[in-house]
């Protein structure tokens, strides 16, 4: 395979999760989205001229109220927004019925499938409701502050709504 056809392989892997011969994410090298997202978006921008803002919302999916709240408030403020794939219930309540290796391989799937949002994002926005800021979420905000991403939260610390005016 040339190097044109490796980078619109792994293009496609970073921007839609699937790697073609083996269905899954698997990165060629370190560090090629800090180069490829740039130079896509940087592509878009000479296509489509001005776009609104993207943000990614990221939290736990207890927070269902929250991600709603969220995300009618940065649709209405003219972004953007990429969100969970579903936040009508938990993980638990959606995936309980599968065994705890298949739920554990979804829960995966779907969390690389986040960081992919985040990639294309220009700014997370974490909804770390009481303060709470879980497993997955912690990963993501690990992922994002890695790209170099803007992040805002919902709360400080100590459980103040802090987000409004950022």
């Amino acid at each position: 395979m040339d190097i044109k056809e490796r980078v619109a392989q792994e293009t496609r892997t970073l921007l839609f999760g699937i790697k073609p011969d083996i269905g899954y994410i698997e990165p060629i090298a370190d560090g090629f989205a800090d180069i490829v997202i740039p130079l896509v978006r940087a592509d878009m921008q000479r296509e489509i001229g001005s776009r609104p803002r993207i943000v990614c919302l990221c939290g736990s999916t207890r927070f269902k109220d929250a991600f709603t709240k969220a995300q009618l408030e940065e649709t209405l403020a003219g972004k953007i927004v990429l969100t969970i794939g579903c936040n009508m219930k938990s993980d638990t309540e959606i995936f309980g019925h599968l065994s705890e290796a298949d739920f554990n391989a979804t829960k995966i799937k779907l969390d690389e499938l986040h960081k992919r949002k985040i990639d294309l994002a220009d700014e997370v926005f974490i909804l770390n409701v009481g303060g709470y800021v879980g497993e997955s979420t912690s990963s993501e905000i690990a992922y994002a502050e890695n790209i170099g991403r803007p992040i805002y939260y919902l709360e400080d610390k100590s459980g103040t709504f802090k987000a409004e005016g950022r």
